[in-house]
């Protein structure tokens, strides 16, 4: 895995300073922003026969709506993962309080000092099953998306069989990604917090960036360990293929 690389490669192209104030524009634009986004960079990484890092093609708002149907069906992915994270996260809110609750009310009528250390407790080990459970979420998350991402089809992405055999081949990898985002999404949210909060708009368009070139990395380690490729949609395309033949 090439971490650094997926930071670097983005200033590598000559328009790297519009792409990115153009990237933190869609920012900030509710829902639509993100997706905007996702699609242009989608489309650079997968809708392209040269992998050049300094051929990656510019930010171009006159395909702002190609853009949002690239960027639509990985979000409707997300949508549906995410009703089901917050569901469990209201579900462990629900049990914390009720703990916390039940252990502060003893603690009140016995005068028990131990009830507030099985309180502090509980809550620790819920605390370290969500911790759990959003690491292992990042990890299903991850096939769906990419064959969202890659197919441009909302149903074809729910590919089971597909998920459990990209998840074992490349676990490990799915892993160390989302917690190299994680790390690296801290240290540069705070960097750009510093600069009047202005920042972190332009560092939400290069993690974005990272997360689809760590995506494709990935996916190149899927393949090459015997996995079964996912047909590339057309629609990720700019320009059309070259005709067989041509120079």
């Amino acid at each position: 895995m090439r971490y650094l690389d997926s930071l670097t490669d983005f200033f590598k192209s000559p328009r790297w300073m519009m792409n990115l104030l153009l990237g933190a524009v869609c920012s900030l634009i509710p829902l639509v922003g993100p997706m905007v986004l996702h699609g242009w960079l989608i489309g650079g990484f997968w809708g392209r026969d040269n992998p050049d890092p300094a051929t990656f093609p510019e930010f171009d708002f006159n395909r702002f709506t190609k853009y949002l149907t690239r960027g639509l069906w990985p979000m409707l992915v997300s949508l549906v993962f995410g009703l089901v994270l917050a569901v469990v996260i209201v579900a462990l809110e629900v049990v914390g309080m009720a703990v916390l609750a039940v252990t502060v009310g003893d603690g009140h009528h016995g005068g028990n000092e131990a009830s507030g250390v099985v309180a502090v407790l509980v809550m620790l080990v819920l605390f370290l099953f969500y911790l759990v459970f959003i690491v292992g979420y990042m990890l299903v998350l991850k096939p769906f998306m990419l064959r969202a991402d890659l197919l441009q089809d909302f149903g074809a992405a729910f590919d089971f069989r597909f998920a459990v055999r990209f998840i074992k081949l490349t676990w490990v990898e799915c892993l160390t990604s989302s917690l190299f985002l994680m790390a690296a999404g801290f240290v540069l949210m705070t960097a750009g917090m510093l600069v009047l909060c202005i920042g972190m708009y332009f560092v939400t368009c290069a993690l974005y960036f990272m997360m689809v070139h760590l995506n494709k990395q990935i996916y190149q380690i899927y393949l090459a360990r015997g996995g079964e490729p996912v047909p590339i949609s057309p629609t990720l395309r700019d320009e059309p293929p070259p005709m067989p033949g041509w120079g």
